[in-house]
């Protein structure tokens, strides 16, 4: 405290005073998740749900935050759902060339976690392919995980398997092939044995599971008996031969039935 003692005007006392302003720079964390999580299988025709979730730090405010989704190794395979970008008040988010820029201003650490959501469907022609997208933040500071400057692409990452998973999300879609092959004597003679076999291999990251194959015999059962019994997975209905493909993991070897 100052104290100017009492006195005539022609003793008055000039104070300067001046206080110094020290802004205390915030912090934020930047991560993605998604429904089904990553590392999922995803079918054809399904729906992924991503999640962006901004987390200010416990003081003061950042400048100038925007979040960055890289989504070209989504749409290659996929389309963001219509209108299924829903950001928080205040905010704003837009799919341009692949990438999707959510601007979210100045995060104040009163803020608390912000989230911004939006869906993609797989489409019906991705048959054993990998969805795999990442995330990152910039602003007056850079987050303190998923920043903007990582050391090397996004695709370079994935493929080195070094991906923040807080950072990035991957999914894969089922694919496998059909084989049909016989065996029968030459020269083949009323009576004689033909060996069908049916051959299914998975040419994908992803488990497959539900597999039929649908075997038309019309051409052969007019001229020809099926013999019985059927090895386990085949049944037949009329002419028509399915085979209820055993669950092949990814890498797995190829899995046969003959008849």
């Amino acid at each position: 405290p100052i104290t100017v003692d009492s006195g005539t005007s022609e003793d008055a006392v000039l104070v300067e005073v001046t206080n110094t302003l020290t802004r205390t720079v915030g912090s934020f964390t930047v991560a993605k998740s998604a429904n089904p999580p990553s590392g999922s299988t995803v079918d054809p025709g399904s729906v992924i749900t991503y999640s962006l979730t901004v987390t200010p730090g416990d003081v003061g405010f950042v400048n100038d935050v925007v979040v960055l989704d890289d989504l070209s190794g989504v749409l290659e395979h996929a389309t963001v759902v219509a209108d299924s970008i829903t950001a928080p008040a205040g905010t704003s988010a837009t799919v341009t060339d692949g990438l999707l820029t959510w601007t979210v201003g100045t995060l104040d650490a009163a803020d608390g976690p912000i989230v911004l959501s939006y869906q993609v469907r797989v489409n019906t022609d991705a048959i054993g392919v990998r969805l795999v997208n990442v995330v990152t933040g910039d602003g007056e500071v850079p987050p303190e995980q998923c920043p903007i400057d990582m050391p090397a692409e996004p695709a370079v990452l994935a493929a080195a398997g070094e991906l923040d998973p807080n950072c990035s999300t991957t999914h894969v879609t089922p694919g496998w092939t059909l084989a049909k092959s016989s065996a029968a004597p030459s020269p083949l003679l009323p009576g004689s044995t033909v060996t069908y076999t049916l051959t299914a291999t998975n040419t994908s990251e992803a488990e497959v599971t539900g597999a039929l194959a649908i075997d038309d015999l019309s051409d052969v059962l007019d001229d020809a008996t099926l013999v019985q019994p059927l090895p386990a997975g085949l049944t037949l209905t009329g002419t028509t031969l399915t085979w209820a493909i055993p669950d092949m993991a990814a890498g797995s070897e190829p899995v046969s039935v003959t008849y």
